[in-house]
């Protein structure tokens, strides 16, 4: 599997051992150790094809995430050539809600191209398309250090998803014996406002945070000064566009479908981090 060490991935590794896969990670060398001893490690990168090969050796399924990056579509459909080259017969890949050629995000658009490599490969393909993930808000932890948060989606509304629901969807695909195919939503229980969040999050935190709503140009320069790279300045602002227009606003029961409870609310969420519920 790659993107072993991210949100999902971090919950994913263990639900698999748990039940009793063999579970190999491509891991950048380098990068933040995977803290398991049930799972191999393979280390390597997604642009060298030999440790690519040496990952993809022996396996009959492949999870597909990883990092936004400006050369995305490249890199993960040549990721999905090296699966179809090692023998790999399904695989689950993390995609967007909204992927579509059309699109006025870049994100969503690069993904749509993965999406449609992969279902020219001849792989069993599930794709799933999650909302932004709950686990955002987690940096820097507590929300931002002068209590603030910085966005431009306005009163839109949007439907985070909790990381951890989409680990536990990709495990039941990854464990089946006939895995689902095709395209599968997959968000929280509803969508709530940016300020709404921050709000919640400062009660769970003990502490005052604000949401401090800006025109895109402002926070574009603002994210550009901090160091953030162009293209993802690009998606974010594009993302808060969508939130703002109310695009992001719909919810989906792929969870419930596939793991037979419903999603994890954002409440649940905050319990969960702040150590205020059994996990």
């Amino acid at each position: 599997m790659t993107g072993s060490t991210g949100n999902v991935g971090r919950e994913l590794v263990p639900l698999l051992v748990q039940r009793d896969l063999d579970v190999r990670c491509l891991v950048h060398a380098g990068g933040v150790a995977l803290r398991t001893a049930d799972a191999e490690v393979v280390e390597g990168d997604v642009d060298d094809p030999a440790s690519v090969a040496a990952a993809l050796e022996g396996c009959d399924r492949l999870f597909l995430l990883t990092p936004a990056h400006p050369d995305q579509v490249r890199r993960e459909s040549a990721l999905v050539d090296a699966a179809v080259r090692a023998g790999v017969r399904h695989v689950v890949a993390v995609s967007v809600v909204g992927a579509d050629a059309a699109s006025p995000s870049t994100f969503a658009r690069w993904h749509r191209e993965v999406d449609e490599h992969l279902r020219a490969s001849g792989l069993g393909v599930t794709l799933l398309r999650p909302t932004a993930f709950m686990q955002v808000h987690l940096v820097p932890p507590g929300g931002a250090a002068d209590g603030r948060w910085y966005g431009a989606s306005g009163d839109g509304a949007h439907a985070f998803v909790d990381a951890r629901d989409v680990a536990d969807v990709a495990a039941h695909v990854l464990a089946s014996s006939h895995p689902v195919e095709g395209a599968l939503e997959v968000t929280g229980p509803r969508a709530i406002t940016v300020p709404e969040a921050a709000r919640a999050y400062g009660q769970a935190f003990g502490r005052e945070v604000a949401y401090v709503d800006l025109p895109p140009e402002q926070l574009a320069g603002a994210m550009r000064g901090n160091g953030v790279p162009g293209f993802l300045v690009e998606g974010i602002v594009e993302l808060y566009a969508a939130i703002r227009a109310g695009h992001a606003a719909t919810t989906s029961n792929g969870v419930e479908e596939l793991t037979g409870r419903p999603p994890g609310s954002y409440e649940d969420f905050l319990d969960r981090v702040t150590g205020s519920s059994t996990p």
